[in-house]
């Protein structure tokens, strides 16, 4: 793997960066139409279904900068999972059409897996789809929907009525009678859903992937979700440093700049290590997304329990070197470490990756 940028992927950092504070600065909290125009939700598209086609280390790039950017949007629940998801069930129209709706951003896309008895499992949903003359009968609730209350259209896994043990993945249209959302806010300030399913009926034409294929697109787009959230962190990471050295080279204390006092130095050197060791896991799960599942899954986990705890430790410090400025709500740092703190919990927090890095 080449760890240096190409000019393409250097171009493609700096206006993501540059976009991403305009945006902020300007107060607008929904991008999402802008962020089609530059192409972001066509990079996880194949080149057949005209798309971008970006490799992954792209994708991974673009997270990082909406990490650091903290962006409210949702890139990787709204765009890439759906679009992997998608583009591996068998062709037709409704296949283009959607596809070419995520591409465009005509139509927001969720993801709803995570379930309240079965949050981090996204292999075994409670949630059932009965058949019926006609389709499917879809009973049951999903949990922590990012983008579910402004969502068109949700990518929504199930079990097969008629055979329990069988996955399925349906796409429905979030106006169908029957689906109640209930929308809500993370200690992060991330807009998330839960919505419950009453015997929603749906046509043949919802089911997308099941059995087999859909077991194996649906891990391999968790461990995807899990590098691209990795990523993020990275971004995190990198502002607080850069917010802390800026501010402890103004902030005095006795006469003196806090930057000049060694223990606080070889604090933010040791938020620097922290941040390169995650850089370097990051890298290797990357890397890892095309070997055996076994061995994928375990460099994922291992990804996401040392990123996130660098993640922690980096931007806890950060916080305890601004001292009261840190927790202030005007000032950004605090926001880091809102945002690690429900990162840590989402797409499987420290336990539940520990026991699949070990093979439990």
């Amino acid at each position: 793997m080449d760890f240096w940028l190409t000019q393409e992927q250097q171009m493609l950092r700096d206006s993501a960066r540059r976009f991403l504070a305009e945006g902020k600065a300007s107060g607008n909290g929904d991008r999402w139409s802008e962020m089609a125009e530059l192409g972001w939700l066509a990079m996880a598209i194949a080149d057949e279904d005209d798309g971008l086609g970006s490799e992954f280390e792209d994708i991974v790039l673009l997270a990082e900068e909406i990490g650091r950017a903290l962006a409210p949007e949702s890139l990787t629940l709204g765009s890439v999972v759906p679009a992997r998801i998608i583009g591996a069930s068998s062709s037709g129209p409704q296949r283009e059409t959607l596809l070419a709706a995520i591409a465009s951003g005509e139509l927001r896309f969720a993801t709803a897996f995570d379930e309240r008895n079965n949050r981090y499992d996204w292999q075994r949903p409670d949630t059932t789809a009965n058949a019926t003359s006609t389709g499917w009968k879809l009973s049951g609730s999903k949990t922590l929907v990012a983008g579910g209350a402004v969502a068109d259209r949700l990518v929504v896994s199930a079990r097969l009525g008629e055979a329990p043990e069988t996955l399925a993945l349906f796409v429905i249209d979030t106006t169908l009678p029957g689906i109640t959302r209930r929308e809500y806010q993370t200690i992060d300030g991330a807009s998330v859903a839960d919505l419950d399913f009453d015997r929603v009926a749906l046509n043949a034409s919802t089911l997308l992937l099941k059995g087999a294929a859909a077991a194996e697109c649906l891990a391999q787009s968790f461990d995807e979700a899990v590098v691209l959230l990795s990523a993020e962190a990275l971004g995190w990471m990198d502002r607080a440093i850069e917010l802390t050295v800026e501010y402890i080279k103004v902030r005095e204390q006795f006469g003196r700049p806090l930057a000049e006092f060694q223990a606080l130095q070889h604090s933010v050197a040791e938020m620097y290590i922290d941040a390169e060791s995650a850089h370097s896991i990051v890298c290797m799960a990357m890397a890892a997304l095309h070997q055996p599942a076994g061995d994928r899954r375990r460099a994922v986990s291992a990804c996401k329990v040392k990123a996130m705890a660098a993640a922690r430790r980096s931007i806890g410090m950060a916080v305890h070197l601004h001292g009261g400025m840190g927790i202030t709500c005007e000032y950004p740092i605090g926001h880091y470490l809102q945002r690690v703190t429900v990162a840590s919990r989402c797409l499987g927090d420290e336990h539940f990756h520990l026991e699949r890095y070990v093979g439990r």
